[in-house]
């Protein structure tokens, strides 16, 4: 039986908020984004939903997907 680890006890430092600089480049962002018709999302989404729930069966016993 492996020892349970511990949660990482680094001290994070509480986000801050967004500048108003930081917010029009993330509207930005968003909105290429969501204009993107290139099909790529749908391509690679099942790929990556399955990365994130093996590598979070990892750590835990519940899926984060349904």
């Amino acid at each position: 039986m492996q020892p349970i680890q511990q949660p990482d006890q680094t001290q994070r430092e509480p986000l801050k908020p967004l500048t108003p600089q930081q917010l029009d480049q993330l509207m930005a962002l968003l909105d290429e984004w969501s204009a993107d018709e290139s099909g790529y999302e749908e391509e690679t989404w099942d790929n990556l939903k399955n990365a994130i729930d093996q590598k979070h069966t990892q750590i835990s016993d519940r899926r984060l997907s349904n």
